[in-house]
């Protein structure tokens, strides 16, 4: 416990840190100061609380480095949005949002169909701080750490090893893609934010057989999927495994209990605002009828003309939405720069993927319905992308979506044998 001295220098030193940060961030961004206020505490708070699990000294040493690196190249980015990769679609976002402030009843549209949650949240903050572009970038920085900690949070769950942990929340501090996309005005990082806090949720359930965990990962899967609607899968297995795990006779009631949900969820206003991006889709048809093959990032050659041709081509969607951009997809700067900051790591994480399903068998129940989620998890979302996506661009953007997930392979196959998950190697015969 801190004593009244301690107190008061820590208190001392962090309106210290806040009144540097605004200056530098102010006379850099031209943020006003009443706006760019909120944002420094938030990420302050973040920042605080991710030092309250990193433990060891070179931990903290390691990441406060990495936070001032991460933080002046998101001052930068904020004002000069030409960092590879970051994208365009904020573009989109930005007008979503303007015509959200601009409607006639801005509640109505908040809560209409029309827009998913992330413009919605744009929309907020522009109404409570000014419209100014450049706050975006903060709140995602932000919103990074907090992904950061959920990430150590359920590697510690499924460790039991806090030296990992704390090397994996690093680690994914400084992946490629995601230090781009963590300084980006971008909805990836607000959905794998929703989404590893989900997991985590839904670990502690499966570990300590608490329903109100259940519920809380139900409502965490539901936000990600207003964020986009090609998550809704990640409630479906969450469902499944539930009402899988247990008796059969109890089995059986929590399935008809499930279907009861989804069907009253799916056909209420909410379900409305998770299937946005399916709205204008009745058949499989309609899927066909909205495949294009167009851009120069395109791995699709040939639009499928009947169910049967969609359905044959889906395996080769699947994988190319995995893996791709491959050697033989590079032809400028900016797509060497994507397979060398996604593309060959996409390709190592999925040799983990196959070793984590083929290789290792965990020997615990615990561990081995997280297994089972995971690639539930993981197919049925892959799937789902995968039958929209045409080119390894957009590929890239939802399927980072799932990485907070992935990553925390790293740390169980490295664990081997562990007090929580007991995962064994197959011995080759």
């Amino acid at each position: 416990m801190l004593n009244n001295k301690n107190t008061i220098l820590l208190i001392i030193i962090l309106v210290f840190v806040l009144v540097c940060a605004i200056i530098i961030t102010h006379s850099y961004t031209q943020i006003p100061v009443l706006s760019l206020l909120p944002v420094l505490v938030f990420i302050l708070i973040a920042v605080l609380w991710q030092l309250k699990y990193f433990t060891r000294n070179k931990i903290k040493g390691i990441f406060f480095i990495l936070l001032i690196i991460k933080y002046s190249v998101l001052c930068y980015q904020s004002i000069n949005r030409d960092i590879p990769m970051g994208g365009v679609d904020w573009i989109n976002f930005n007008r979503s949002a303007l015509e959200i402030l601009d409607a006639n009843n801005s509640i109505a549209s908040i809560l209409s169909s029309d827009f998913n949650l992330f413009p919605k949240l744009v929309a907020i903050i522009y109404y409570l701080f000014g419209n100014d572009i450049t706050l975006i970038y903060f709140y995602v920085f932000g919103i990074s750490i907090i992904t950061q900690i959920y990430i150590y949070k359920t590697t510690l769950l499924l460790t039991n090893n806090s030296y990992s942990s704390q090397k994996i929340a690093l680690l994914w501090m400084i992946w490629p893609i995601e230090f781009i996309f963590s300084i980006t005005f971008l909805r990836e990082i607000p959905t794998q934010c929703l989404f590893i806090m989900s997991v985590y949720h839904f670990t502690l359930f499966l570990k300590q057989n608490r329903f109100r965990n259940l519920l809380i990962a139900l409502l965490l899967s539901i936000l990600a999927t207003l964020m986009h609607s090609g998550m809704i899968a990640i409630m479906f297995v969450y469902l499944f495994i539930w009402a899988t795990k247990g008796e059969q006779i109890s089995n059986i009631l929590k399935i008809g209990l499930g279907v009861v949900l989804i069907v009253t969820l799916l056909a209420s206003p909410l379900g409305e605002l998770m299937i946005t991006k399916f709205k204008n889709i009745d058949s499989i048809e309609d899927v066909i009828a909205v495949q294009t093959v167009r851009g120069n990032t395109n791995y699709v050659s040939t639009v499928p003309t009947s169910t049967l041709g969609l359905f044959l081509q889906l395996p080769y969607r699947i994988i190319m939405f995995a893996i791709s951009p491959l050697p033989w997809q590079i032809f400028s700067m900016e797509t060497l720069i994507a397979w060398l900051v996604d593309g060959i790591l996409q390709l190592f994480m999925w040799y983990k993927i196959f070793q984590y399903s083929f290789k290792y068998k965990p020997a615990s129940r615990f561990a081995r319905t997280f297994k089972r989620t995971f690639l539930f998890v993981i197919f049925s979302t892959y799937m789902l992308f995968a039958l929209g996506t045409n080119n390894y661009g957009t590929a890239m953007r939802h399927r980072v979506k799932l990485f907070p997930m992935i990553i925390l392979l790293l740390p169980i196959l490295s664990q081997g044998n562990t007090n929580t998950m007991y995962i064994k190697i197959k011995k080759k015969t």
